[in-house]
């Protein structure tokens, strides 16, 4: 029989990103989360081999600085700067587009949308997550033994302080916005459980 891996809604997701005022950036921003809390379900019901589990951390890494960066990137893109160039207001995203994570990170610290703190955190977690093509790996270094435990764990508790920095910082309260407490994917998978085909018809 068919067994069907049961996730938090998108929308439980996207209730939670009041940070965020741009809709098509939350509907891609809660779709990432599901598929977190999807990885995550996979490691707690399946317990994938050593090389393998390493692999789906390196994913999971991945996912999370690739959130941080997109959230990053709608901050700037929101942010309105004085003055420039002839006692105006103008949209931050005229003056640069495209934009790199290192590049995203300097105007954060320039605009201080984020504090220091948070940002020389991000910015290590970003190195966890330039290693992505394995190509440039050491000739005699194992790309599976670089995804550890412990790196995933930084970038989980380093993602938390972040969003809960954003949460303190950029709320942006409206009437449609409820203001719930941010979902974690990795507690959302905790209490998760693998449905047969029955139980979903």
């Amino acid at each position: 029989m068919d067994e069907i891996i049961s996730v938090t809604s998108k929308r439980q997701y996207w209730d939670t990103l009041v940070f965020i005022n741009d809709y098509s950036t939350r509907d891609n921003i809660s779709y990432h989360l599901q598929y977190l809390e999807f990885c995550y379900v996979v490691n707690f019901y399946f317990t994938p081999s050593l090389t393998t589990g390493s692999l789906l951390r390196k994913t999971v890494i991945i996912e999370y600085v690739s959130i941080i960066e997109t959230i990053l990137d709608s901050m700037i893109f929101e942010l309105r700067v004085r003055d420039y160039p002839v006692g105006s207001f103008v949209g931050l995203h005229y003056l640069k587009k495209n934009t790199r994570f290192g590049e995203l990170l300097e105007i954060a610290r320039y605009y201080k949308i984020l504090n220091e703190d948070i940002l020389k955190k991000v910015e290590k977690i970003g190195e966890y997550r330039n290693r992505v093509h394995f190509k440039r790996v050491a000739r005699n270094e194992k790309e599976w033994d670089y995804y550890t435990d412990y790196k995933l764990t930084e970038t989980e508790n380093i993602f938390e302080e972040f969003i809960e920095e954003c949460r303190k910082r950029h709320r942006r309260l409206t009437s449609d916005v409820k203001v719930n407490d941010f979902i974690f994917p990795k507690n959302q998978a905790k209490g998760n459980r693998i449905l047969t085909e029955a139980e979903t018809a």
